[in-house]
């Protein structure tokens, strides 16, 4: 993947644990394996994106295993892509919003199993999901960086990944091949549920339309749209206040909620999830 200098926009180039460009900027490589191409005049705040604790608490829970099924619809989906479409190596694949890597390390072993070579670039606005994902994976590349303003030089991916992290249409289509596809996940209606139930007097049971939010420049593929359904059942507190923790939900309930919660040694839940796939629109 090639990379792009966040203050100029002019290619990267390696040396040693350095990122330089012709005019002079340069970003070293953290010792932990990621790069930060955050530049401080982007950042709306000190330390933006999840903190130690939720990334922590994400990690924890996704290696539980309560989104797996998610994963390996998302693992199949890219697997069917590249017989189908793309047989060229590596398949580079950029994962906007990747926290701490659990889906595109998931990912990048699922094709390694099969003999399919990859170059996956995680982007993540936390510093601290970066670290995690760079120990989680060193095969992988992981950006400290905005969906807003991806670090990548145009149209150089063939697959994007955007799992609930915000859609940033005029990127994505900068960063995709004219033949890519983006694969979203979204929360549906149902999503988590009993746990909004118990935080909130009235629970929201509206969902973002994908559709909608892209559709300047991305058309869905209708045949490839999935609806992910199924029930989980978290049997401690430590399991339940991850959750809660990982979520935007840990920011949003009164202190009164979230102690009731703490509360509660088991908790069933709905799992619901949107994983559509999109292309480019036609000129």
């Amino acid at each position: 993947m090639q990379l792009i200098c966040p203050l100029c926009r002019e290619s990267l180039s390696r040396d040693e644990q350095r990122w330089h460009c012709v005019h002079g900027h340069s970003f070293d490589s953290a010792r932990e394996g990621f790069t930060h191409l955050l530049p401080v005049h982007k950042k709306k705040s000190k330390a933006p994106g999840d903190d130690k604790q939720m990334v922590n608490a994400r990690r924890r829970f996704l290696d539980a295993g309560h989104y797996q099924l998610l994963s390996d619809a998302i693992n199949q989906r890219v697997l069917q892509f590249h017989q189908q479409q793309y047989h060229t190596l590596p398949l580079a694949v950029i994962d906007a919003g990747c926290g701490e890597g659990y889906y595109s390390s998931r990912l990048q072993q699922h094709l390694q199993d099969r003999d399919i070579s990859t170059d996956i670039t995680g982007v993540d606005i936390s510093k601290p999901a970066c670290r995690l994902a760079a120990k989680r994976n060193r095969d992988n590349q992981w950006l400290v960086a905005s969906n807003r303003d991806l670090p990548i030089a145009d149209h150089n991916a063939e697959l994007i990944l955007c799992l609930f992290s915000p859609l940033q249409s005029n990127e994505f289509k900068r960063c995709l091949k004219s033949n890519g596809q983006l694969i979203v996940a979204s929360t549906g209606p149902q999503h988590l549920l009993e746990l909004r139930e118990i935080l909130y007097d009235k629970v929201d049971m509206s969902a973002i339309n994908t559709d909608t939010t892209l559709r300047d420049d991305f058309e869905n593929i209708s045949s490839q749209q999935e609806t992910i359904r199924y029930a989980i059942t978290l049997n401690d507190s430590d399991s339940i206040h991850d959750l809660l923790t990982m979520t935007p939900h840990y920011w949003r309930a009164s202190p009164a909620r979230k102690k009731h919660l703490a509360s509660i040694q088991q908790l069933n839940l709905s799992i619901d999830i949107q994983l559509k796939s999109y292309r480019l629109k036609s000129v």
